[in-house]
């Protein structure tokens, strides 16, 4: 009977484990932009806060495949660059890529807008804070990532 009792549990425990792998495409949905800010701390850089993104590096270089369908995604591909920046982090110096993070202040009359500079990525901060890139960056940025990855599994 303890056996039995004691396999009932096991069982039960493997279960519970399972349940409590991430949803990948879960996490994929619940990322945005919004979730990347600029820091401000004598300078200036971008920041990722984001439980879901995390995750997803923690997962590592195998959903780097579902990450990419997202790089021209103008809600996503900005946090989505920032995961793979960081989960290819160490591989993207020794393939060439100029690695590292810059800002910049754009002023005109009427306003001023923040360009920030991410690992080959150019995006932008509005006045109200809402980052944004253009759909042609986007695009040309997937492609990149594209090669990239394609040049890491081929070899």
């Amino acid at each position: 009977m303890q056996h039995i009792i004691f396999i009932l549990t096991l069982f039960s425990f493997n279960l519970s484990s399972l349940g409590q792998k991430p949803n990948v495409d879960n996490l994929l949905d619940r990322i945005d932009n919004k979730q990347v800010i600029i820091m401000n701390q004598y300078i200036s850089y971008p920041k990722m806060f984001s439980a879901e993104g995390d995750t997803l590096i923690k997962i590592g270089k195998p959903v780097s495949d579902k990450l990419l369908r997202l790089l021209n995604d103008t809600s996503k591909g900005i946090i989505t660059h920032f995961i793979l920046s960081t989960i290819w982090s160490g591989d993207l110096k020794k393939a060439g890529w100029k690695v590292g993070s810059g800002v910049s202040y754009i002023q005109n009359n009427l306003d001023t807008v923040t360009r920030i500079y991410l690992n080959g990525l150019t995006f932008y901060q509005d006045n109200n804070f809402k980052l944004f890139a253009g759909q042609d960056e986007l695009n040309r940025n997937k492609k990149e990532w594209l090669t990239f990855i394609q040049t890491k599994s081929s070899g």
